[in-house]
């Protein structure tokens, strides 16, 4: 079968898809620097919370946040997609106009809660900020920029290489919060997961979308932008209310990536 990835993935513009000595290499780099920037990510703010100026921590963090931006900006080839826009048709449009709704009313919801953030002092607004800031940014360059680039290249043998590199990266940014089982309930950590999984999905169809990263960090921001985030306990407990709202959400968000993906090869007959 013709290899077909130049005519329409950004990162051809970086990498010939044809070269298999040249994939191979660009899949340890990407694999190395998300595994370095991760270490950077998870250490980092533990590092930051032994020092006891809190002006101090909020630079520093603030400072991480930009290097790792940067590092991954300049290592991890591209935060677009694609080399053209897609035109959907049928179910594909459809689903895509729902999946708006959807996002309509997450970002709806989420502006309802920084209402209450407004309320509390300063110094706490100025922590929930660099905290959701931190994550929006960080999370987003990791996941949807460097790692969903690491499983694009990984599966560019496959006709859906973008649904896989969807649900390669939610999934792992689901995963990636077990680290908070040093704080909070094994109960709350899997609703925590379920639903990371879930807006992982959200965000990666975001990222094809705008063909870009900018969208993804600011729907991240507003979604952490909350003073739930200065808890020790960030998950839910009640799995089964978790699973019934988010497994549909999950089901639907592989379905639309699914359509597109179809749509995408289509598109490249024509």
């Amino acid at each position: 079968m013709e290899n077909r990835k130049d005519k329409y993935l950004a990162l051809s513009e970086e990498i010939d898809f044809d070269n298999q000595a040249q994939i191979r290499k660009v899949i340890i780099r990407l694999l190395i620097l998300e595994i370095g920037l991760q270490v950077l990510y998870q250490l980092g703010p533990v590092l930051i919370k032994l020092l006891h100026n809190h002006n101090l921590r909020e630079f520093i963090l603030a400072l991480l946040i930009v290097v790792l931006a940067g590092v991954a900006i300049r290592f991890g080839y591209t935060t677009k997609v694609l080399n053209f826009s897609v035109k959907r048709y049928g179910l594909a449009k459809l689903l895509t106009i729902v999946y708006w709704v959807l996002v309509g009313f997450l970002v709806f919801g989420n502006l309802l809660t920084t209402f209450s953030v407004w309320k509390l002092p300063v110094r706490k607004i100025i922590e929930i900020a660099l905290i959701a800031l931190d994550a929006g940014i960080c999370e987003e360059f990791l996941f949807r920029g460097v790692l969903f680039n690491l499983f694009v290249v990984t599966f560019h043998k496959s006709k859906y290489d973008l649904l896989w590199a969807s649900i390669g990266n939610s999934v792992l940014f689901g995963l990636l919060h077990l680290v908070n089982l040093t704080h909070q309930s094994v109960a709350s950590t899997v609703g925590q997961i379920i639903f990371a999984i879930g807006l992982g999905l959200i965000l990666s169809y975001l990222h094809i979308l705008s063909n870009g990263i900018f969208w993804c960090i600011a729907f991240h921001f507003l979604q952490d932008f909350s003073p739930q985030v200065i808890h020790s306990d960030l998950g839910n407990p009640h799995i089964s209310l978790v699973l019934s709202v988010y497994g549909p959400i999950i089901l639907f968000m592989v379905l639309c990536i699914y359509l597109f993906n179809h749509e995408l090869m289509d598109s490249l007959k024509q």
